[in-house]
């Protein structure tokens, strides 16, 4: 069996405690971007503890440990400034409206509580890496009660985080291109191409830069074709670096364009 690297194992322990939905990046990548896990950081297990409260979320159950002021979790253990140069949802620098989303349909208005400014803004990209929402410590995060009759159908795909509309009362068929009948699939070899690349720019990368979009396509469609012949694709790959001159950052952005 392949020896896994101590901080790779390291993220995925912590993965295993948090249990998250949906896409997260991969351990491996999270190590090679340097995020290392410092396990012997006791102060920063105590600045945690200083946040966390016991509550009671659902009745008659137990207490559970949440976080009860995301703020003050933010500034003592992420090291947050919420200083208006760097981050917005504050009194002095409230969130802007290129950020609000609105659904006439539903009443409502969609927007993060807090936004954390790119350091270094690229071209005509939005100059935010990351919005916060938060929400009461129970609270339904898909809301599918607000916007669905008791009783619906709700087909989805296998997200695990749609696990909990039958208890909501819902009819809940999850569904995949497999899953579906031959007169009903449309172009399933498209669409499984298409899912791998959403993932896996969501997953490894968690976005694209509109410059950036074409070179990422170029090696996606490498890694694709040579899936199932990865010494090949290897090999190929060597004398492409060895036949070809370097690409600079300028030619890479020019071709993109």
């Amino acid at each position: 069996m392949a020896r896994i690297e101590p901080e790779v194992l390291a993220h995925l322990e912590w993965l295993g405690f948090v249990q998250p939905t949906g896409l997260v990046v991969s351990a491996p990548a999270l190590v090679r971007a340097g995020a290392i896990l410092d396990r012997r950081d006791a102060e920063g297990q105590r600045l945690l503890r200083t946040c966390v409260e016991e509550h009671v979320v659902k009745e008659g159950a137990d207490p559970e440990p949440i976080v009860a002021d995301f703020r003050a979790f933010a500034e003592r253990v992420l090291g947050w400034s919420f200083r208006s140069a760097g981050y917005a949802g504050t009194d002095a620098d409230p969130i802007p409206p290129e950020l609000e989303v609105t659904l006439p349909d539903y009443g409502e208005t969609l927007r993060p509580d807090f936004a954390v400014r790119e350091r270094d803004p690229v071209g005509d990209a939005l100059p935010w890496q990351l919005l916060v929402r938060v929400l009461a410590a129970g609270e339904d995060l898909d809301r599918a009660k607000t916007t669905t009759a008791p009783g619906a159908i709700v087909h989805t795909d296998r997200l695990f985080s749609y696990n909990g509309l039958p208890k909501l009362g819902y009819d809940h068929r999850p569904r995949k291109v497999a899953s579906v009948g031959a007169d009903e699939q449309l172009l399933p070899r498209v669409h499984r191409a298409i899912s791998n690349l959403k993932a896996w720019m969501h997953g490894t990368h968690r976005r694209v830069s509109p410059e950036h979009m074409s070179v990422y396509l170029d090696e996606f469609v490498f890694r694709h074709n040579r899936r199932g012949t990865p010494m090949a694709g290897f090999q190929t790959l060597l004398g492409l670096g060895l036949a070809h001159d370097p690409i600079t950052y300028r030619e890479i952005i020019n071709r993109a364009a």
